[in-house]
Order: C-alpha cells, then structure tokens, then sequence
C-alpha cells in the first residue's frame, strides 16, 4: 500500500481516486487516472500485474495484491506515513556512486562495471510491438544494482564492460529499485 500511496503522491492524484481507478483496471482491464493509464497484465491467485504508463512513458509496473481491491479503501491511510522528501521527483545533478541513489532521483550521473547480462525478455509495448528487455547487473565500489536496458542498448554491453549513464532516473520495477537510462545517455568507456 506504501507504493501505492507513493506513486500516487508522485503523480499528484488523489489516493482516493487512485484505487478506485486501480480497481476499474482489474475489473476492465485498463482505466484512466487523470494523464495515467492503468493496466491490468495479469491476473494471479493473490494477486495482479499492473502497468502504469502516462503518454509513452512507463512509470511503473508491479505486482497488487487483490486483497486491497476488498472492504475499506485505505490508501489514503498510508499517505501521511510517506516522508515529506519523497513526496516530490528529486530532480539531482552530479555524479553519484549506486549508495548515494534513492527513489524519485532523475537526472544524474553513474560510472559503473557490468557485472551480469541477463538473457533478454520479449515483451510487447502499449502498442503491441514486441520489444526486448534485459535486467542488468552493475556495480562499483559502494554496491550492485539492476538497470533496465531495452533493444539496442542491450548490444551495447556486455559482462566486464565500463559504462556511463548521463541524466538517469531511478524507478520501481516489481518492487525493485532500479536505474533507467530513460531520455539520458547510455555511453560505454
């Protein structure tokens, strides 16, 4: 529910409204919350796949569990527990090392090690183009952490190479932090 409550801050919706819409997603498939589109991927036993996009940009996609779709909706609950400094996109300049990254950062600088390429995932766009994705394992000196490569920027690594990104964003994927190239530069050195 904390996620649930932070992406709603993040996006400045109503908590309220947001569920509701998040609900009209599981039961039609897909809904509309102000500029963000909802859509439910899959449903599980416990559980759904959300996909949260506003125009062409992905902002997350995660897993809900349908235990809150029942009774009460209490995401408007969780709200105050969100720290005020997290409430707003961290707009940062700089170089920063893989410790010093926190959630809603965007616009800064990393070098890192590839440390694991991961076969990449098919998975089709909101368009219904198939596109390739892969997970990448880096690092440097203060931790490891996964970064989201798509198509073409998955050729451009590989295990051991040095890399750079400029202007990158941290996002949430299934409950994970990760680093986004997005609209910055992904450079090898």
């Amino acid at each position: 529910m904390q996620h649930l409550a932070r992406m709603a801050i993040r996006e400045k919706v109503d908590p309220n409204k947001f569920l509701n819409c998040i609900v009209e997603a599981w039961n039609r498939e897909e809904s509309k919350c102000e500029q963000m589109k909802i859509t439910c991927r899959e449903k599980r036993k416990d559980s759904a796949v959300f996909l949260f996009t506003q125009g062409s940009d992905i902002l997350a996609q995660f897993p809900v569990p349908t235990k809150i779709f029942e009774g009460k909706n209490e995401l408007e609950d969780y709200v105050p527990e969100i720290p005020v400094r997290a409430r707003a996109k961290k707009d940062v300049r700089g170089v920063f090392k893989i410790e010093e990254l926190k959630p809603e950062m965007r616009g800064f600088n990393l070098t890192a090690k590839v440390v694991e390429v991961p076969e990449p995932d098919i998975v089709y766009n909101r368009v219904g183009m198939p596109v390739r994705v892969s997970n990448v394992l880096i690092a440097d000196e203060t931790g490891k952490m996964r970064m989201t490569l798509w198509n073409e920027q998955i050729e451009m690594v590989s295990e051991g190479a040095l890399i750079e990104i400029k202007k990158g964003r941290m996002a949430y994927f299934k409950g994970e932090l990760m680093v986004r190239v997005g609209k910055g530069k992904l450079k090898l050195l």
